[in-house]
C-alpha cells in the first residue's frame, strides 16, 4: 500500500491508484495518538459503507491497474476496528477478481477476529507492535497491556495470512 507514487531503479514503480488505502472511519479515530494524531487516515479513500467500498474497488479494477488494497481505519477507544460487516464484500471482490490483493490493518483482534479474516479472503493481515506498556499508556492513550499485542500477533500468526508487524521506530 502506497500514498504516493513511487519508482526506482531496484524497485518497479507502483502508483498510489493500483494499491490504495480505503479507511472504513473516513478521518475518524477514538485514539488520537501521539505520533499519527489521525493524519494517516486523511489521504486514505473514505469507505464508510460496504456499499462504497465494492462500489469503489470495482471502479477502480474497471478503470485503473488496481492491484489490490488495503482495509484500514480509525481504531476505537480499545484499539479495534469494527470490520465485520465489509467482510462479504471482500469475500465478493475476492470471487469475481481472484487475482486481487487485499490487505487489513488489524489493530487488536482475537483468534475468531483473526480466522473471520482469514475466511472473507484476507492476503496479508498488518498490526502495529508495541512492546511496552508505558507507550501504549502514553503514546497511545489506551488502557491495554503489551500482552494483547502479543496475543493478536499469535492469533494473526495462527493463520495462512501473510503477516506483517509494524514496528514503529522512535515512539
Amino acid at each position: 500500500p502506497t500514498f504516493k507514487d513511487y519508482a526506482s531503479t531496484e524497485l518497479k514503480g507502483c502508483s498510489k491508484n493500483s494499491f490504495p488505502s480505503f479507511s472504513i472511519t473516513a478521518g475518524a479515530c477514538g485514539l488520537n495518538c501521539d505520533h499519527c494524531r489521525a493524519e494517516i487516515l486523511k489521504p486514505m479513500l473514505a469507505a464508510t459503507s460496504p456499499a462504497m467500498l465494492d462500489q469503489k474497488v470495482r471502479h477502480l479494477i474497471a478503470t485503473q491497474d488496481l492491484q489490490g488494497f488495503l482495509l484500514s481505519g480509525g481504531s476505537n477507544r480499545r484499539n479495534e476496528i469494527r470490520y465485520e460487516r465489509f467482510y462479504p464484500v471482500i469475500e465478493g471482490l475476492k470471487r469475481d477478481f481472484p487475482d486481487l490483493k487485499v490487505a487489513i490493518h488489524t489493530a487488536l483482534t482475537d483468534e475468531a477476529g483473526a480466522r473471520r479474516m482469514e475466511a472473507a479472503g484476507v492476503d496479508t493481515a498488518m498490526m502495529d507492535v508495541i512492546g511496552s506498556d508505558d507507550t501504549i499508556r502514553e503514546v497511545y492513550h489506551l488502557d491495554r497491556p503489551v500482552e494483547d499485542f502479543e496475543t493478536t500477533l499469535a492469533a494473526l500468526t495462527a493463520t495462512g495470512m501473510e503477516i506483517s508487524p509494524h514496528i514503529v521506530v522512535g515512539l
